[in-house]
């Protein structure tokens, strides 16, 4: 068993979920373990979440689907596989894509230079990039930073690419729903490594915290950070 494999197994309790108490069974941990191998299918899964879809479901070329089902009325939320089905609430299920973005997601090195998807940025977000001549990049500043609070982290701090800092634009706040892929990746080296994996993984996972998109809030749009 891989090391991110056993953080999940031991991470996803019933405890960690909160009320109403759910049992933790072979089928949550192989459904969520299945997510986070396929980060874009993980990522589709997740903003058919936030954009109120009623069921979302991906069929792989062998294998039976992984099929949501969105509750609306009932704030539930079906996951399904084969003849397997569990339920969660609302905030249980971001909760539990949240710490499978914590320990399976990439973390992308300092200096990675990334394309962003354009259909998920607001207007706001766009307006950084009318003095781009070469779209939506992103230089990587700063990753899993501490919110105000202390309870969530933000997953990235950028500034546009290639003008870096300027005097009259604010650092760009990113989530991994927003990046579309990596144009440059930054240095990375076993020292690197080992940070993320000690540092940016386990203790924040030991903290508690999860990424500020799958706080217990309301749902809202994709580029809320």
């Amino acid at each position: 068993m891989d090391e991110l494999t056993e953080m999940w197994q031991e991470a996803l309790t019933s405890e960690f979920l909160g009320e109403p108490q759910v049992k933790i069974d072979q089928f949550l941990l192989t459904f969520g373990l299945a997510l986070g191998n396929q980060s874009e299918v993980f990522k589709q899964a997740y903003v058919a979440y936030l954009k109120h879809e009623n069921s979302h479901s991906y069929e792989p070329m062998i294998g039976a689907p992984l099929v949501f089902n969105f509750d609306l009325e009932r704030e539930k939320v079906t996951l399904q596989r084969f003849e397997d089905q569990a339920e969660l609430s609302f905030p249980q299920f971001q909760r539990y894509m949240g710490l499978i973005d914590l320990i399976f997601s990439e973390i992308y090195p300092v200096g990675s230079v990334v394309e962003l998807d354009s259909n998920k940025l607001s207007a706001e977000v766009k307006a950084y990039f009318k003095r781009s001549e070469s779209g939506p990049l992103v230089t990587i500043h700063a990753r899993r930073v501490p919110s105000d609070d202390r309870q969530n982290y933000i997953d990235y701090i950028g500034t546009v690419w290639p003008f870096g800092m300027l005097p009259d634009v604010e650092p760009i706040l990113l989530n991994n729903l927003l990046i579309k892929r990596v144009v440059s990746a930054g240095l990375t080296n076993d020292e690197e490594k080992k940070y993320v994996l000690q540092v940016l993984k386990k203790e924040i996972l030991l903290d508690g915290c999860l990424s500020t998109m799958y706080a217990e809030r309301k749902r809202g749009e994709v580029n809320e950070s």
